[in-house]
């Protein structure tokens, strides 16, 4: 996810579950994951096995395929709030 995504981000982790797709382009590939268009990297993956571990889960997630734009800036979380990059 980029700097141009923060709304997007937003929107898809809202309480409404009912709303967090609309109006966002998705694209859905042969074998069914559906990615956001505009975000900066696509990623495929499976699911591997998983391991108990202790009061956890470890699950393996290999990548399978993926695509990314690199001219543009990333997105970051830190505490509450996006952050824009600096430069």
């Amino acid at each position: 996810m980029g700097v141009s995504n923060a709304s997007v981000v937003r929107q898809l982790g809202s309480k409404d579950k009912g709303a967090s797709f609309a109006g966002i382009d998705t694209v859905m590939l042969h074998s069914e994951p559906i990615l956001i268009a505009e975000f900066l990297t696509w990623q495929e993956r499976n699911m591997a096995p998983n391991y108990l571990a202790g009061d956890h889960r470890i699950i393996a997630l290999p990548v399978t395929g993926a695509n990314s734009t690199p001219d543009s800036e990333p997105l970051t979380w830190n505490g509450p709030v996006f952050c824009e990059p600096v430069t």
